[in-house]
């Protein structure tokens, strides 16, 4: 199952699902970062450890732009049972290759950077990056990807228009060259896949707090909304 942003409402976790045998993956804006580490080691410990043990069901989580990079290493945050992958890790399961890809951009981030002194807000290396070597060594490796899950989605993907963020727009002179740079950048990892024959059936994303679908070249485009979860098929 695929799960849209948390923001830190880790309770979803082991309180809402009652689902078992069950790999979960949330699509970024998971929470880490801010809190301070032993926050989330306390949490695994005591609460979600627990709930997969018993429900026999696993998580991973994928960075988004309100989480702390560094968590998402492949080592800071590494347990049995829930992982923060890096950044174009491949998830193989019975039925599916799936490569994910964290990152987006801020509408808000001017304010964050205002009030980062209160806490950490922002990070800076927020940002999805192209790594056409990372495609490649997948590609070579005989890998087929069938699935991407990422936190944004490439630019023919809903949502199609900046309505609603215009204020963010008016304070931030380089918001809207870098959200269209954010969105061609999953444009290059798309165009990439396909290019390299990658036989790519769904995509699944979040940060944009709604929900849509699209099918576009045979491939299904699904967006969820906060705490939204749904099966791959």
């Amino acid at each position: 199952m695929v799960c849209g942003d948390l923001h830190g409402h880790f309770e979803v976790i082991y309180s809402k699902i009652s689902v078992e045998n069950t790999l979960f993956i949330v699509a970024g804006d998971c929470g880490f970062g801010f809190n301070r580490p032993a926050y989330y080691e306390e949490l695994y410990s005591s609460k979600i450890r627990r709930y997969l043990t018993q429900k026999n069901n696993a998580i991973i989580f994928i960075r988004g732009n309100h989480d702390d990079p560094v968590y998402f290493d492949g080592l800071s945050f590494h347990k049995k049972r829930a992982v923060c992958a890096p950044d174009y890790s491949v998830i193989q399961t019975a039925r599916h290759n799936i490569l994910c890809i964290g990152g987006a951009i801020s509408i808000d981030r001017t304010r964050r950077l205002q009030e980062q002194n209160a806490g950490f807000l922002y990070w800076k290396e927020e940002a999805p990056v192209f790594y056409p070597q990372k495609i490649k060594e997948i590609t070579n490796s005989k890998i087929k990807i069938d699935t991407v899950i990422s936190h944004t989605c490439p630019s023919f993907c809903p949502p199609q228009t900046k309505e609603g963020i215009q204020a963010w727009l008016s304070q931030d002179d380089d918001l809207h060259h870098d959200l269209e740079k954010e969105r061609l950048v999953m444009d290059q990892v798309w165009e990439t896949l396909k290019k390299q024959e990658h036989p790519i059936k769904q995509w699944w994303y979040g940060h944009y707090h709604r929900s849509a679908w699209l099918k576009q070249d045979n491939c299904y485009f699904r967006l969820l909304d906060i705490n939204e979860m749904d099966h791959l098929f």
